[in-house]
């Protein structure tokens, strides 16, 4: 009950003090009897500060009327319905002087030329992303022609009584296409290898067929696993990745006809040029 009686007075208060009418006439009463506040928060005696009360600030009732209730009670009135005509014309300008500079900046800011500096730096920073830019893409080339030459070179060196052999080899399993399009990738990588990621990306089969091919060519020596600074595991070609290429460019691998994935053309698997 007590609490209740508390939150119910308290919430009267705030309401009383949350209105215009009594924070402007607070405010006015506080600004025509200053005196009265000094001498309460004076060092002075209580009967002292009585005694001055009557005898300068109030010792008539005229003083009451006036000081306590009507000047007050007018200069409120005036802050209440008058103050608010020249707030909104200043604030009118105000705001319309705001608008006017923004403008006006936007205005320079879209007229503002580089300097010479500037532009000798955005031409700089272009010619050094070109330099890069053509530095990757020789790299690229050179590591695609070397990757040629090294399958050339094991071709012309393999015999061609080792070359019937894996054709005549009935423990060579058979491959798809999408088998042998994995090792086409991987013989075409650079030579720190290829990831995962990156056959799916150009295989566009999903990962958990790459996975499945990966590891079974991992199984039969066809490739090799290594990680890179990052742990991320890259996979090159092994020799008997290489010579299984070869063969099955050359049409003397066995190929699984029975699988969804048909050995389409051997001209369909050879090195990625540019």
């Amino acid at each position: 009950m007590i609490d209740e009686l508390s939150k119910t007075i308290k919430a009267q208060l705030y309401e009383r003090v949350g209105s215009p009418l009594f924070s402007s006439f607070a405010i006015s009463w506080a600004c025509w009897n200053y005196k009265f506040i000094l001498v309460i928060i004076s060092s002075m005696g209580a009967v002292e500060k009585l005694n001055y009360i009557n005898t300068h600030l109030f010792n008539t009732p005229l003083d009451y009327l006036l000081n306590g209730t009507l000047l007050p009670t007018v200069t409120a009135l005036l802050i209440i319905y008058v103050y608010p005509i020249p707030a909104r014309h200043v604030y009118e300008y105000h705001r319309k002087k705001q608008q006017e500079l923004k403008k006006l900046q936007h205005k320079i800011d879209g007229e503002t030329v580089i300097t010479k500096e500037e532009k000798w730096e955005i031409i700089e920073s272009a010619e050094r992303q070109k330099n890069d830019y053509e530095s990757r893409i020789e790299k690229l080339i050179q590591d695609n022609n070397l990757l040629k030459n090294r399958l050339a070179h094991i071709e012309q060196n393999t015999p061609p009584t080792s070359r019937t052999e894996i054709q005549k080899d009935e423990t060579t399993p058979p491959f798809t296409n999408d088998e042998l399009k994995i090792l086409n990738i991987i013989a075409n990588s650079t030579d720190d290898g290829t990831s995962i990621t990156n056959i799916i990306q150009m295989t566009q089969i999903g990962r958990m067929y790459v996975e499945h091919y990966v590891r079974k060519l991992e199984d039969l020596n066809l490739i090799t696993r290594s990680l890179d600074k990052s742990h991320i595991p890259k996979y090159r070609l092994s020799e008997k990745g290489i010579e299984i290429l070869i063969a099955a460019r050359e049409g003397r691998l066995n190929k699984d006809h029975s699988s969804d994935h048909q050995v389409k053309s051997v001209s369909a698997i050879k090195p990625v040029g540019f």
